[in-house]
């Protein structure tokens, strides 16, 4: 009974810490590319409940810029715009992987605050979304 609750902490332990967003340095991408129509991108076709899904809450007063592949982010061909209200899999994206926070916004994803210019990395979550708030 031990090892079981042992191992059941540790397994919390990696899901918690897999949780965790990463930000990355601040490139800021040229907001006049327009983004392309949104395409079904990402690498986990193979188990679809287990791939980044964000949520640009209604309280947001913005759309949310979302990447589909974290290596490509500064690349516009990447990028899906993703109104208040809506989920980057409402607009095609099968497994996002972060989104933009622009100068003189911030985006509240749970107790996490980011303030931008900068990219926030999220990660696959087993059927849960990632849930921000982006105010300018």
């Amino acid at each position: 009974m031990n090892i079981l609750r042992k191992g059941m902490v540790g397994a919390a332990a990696a899901v918690a810490l897999a949780a965790l967003p990463a930000t990355a340095g601040a490139t800021e991408p040229n907001s006049t590319a327009s983004p392309p129509e949104a395409q079904l991108l990402g690498q986990c076709t193979a188990k679809p409940w287990f791939c980044g899904i964000i949520r640009n809450l209604s309280s947001s007063n913005q759309a949310l810029r979302v990447t589909t592949d974290w290596s490509g982010r500064n690349n516009p061909s990447t990028w899906v715009s993703v109104p208040r209200g809506q989920t980057s899999r409402d607009r095609g994206v099968l497994d996002a992987d972060g989104y933009w926070v622009a100068r003189g916004c911030t985006a509240y994803q749970g107790v996490f605050t980011h303030q931008g210019p900068q990219w926030v990395q999220v990660h696959d979550l087993p059927g849960g979304e990632w849930q921000v708030k982006y105010r300018c």
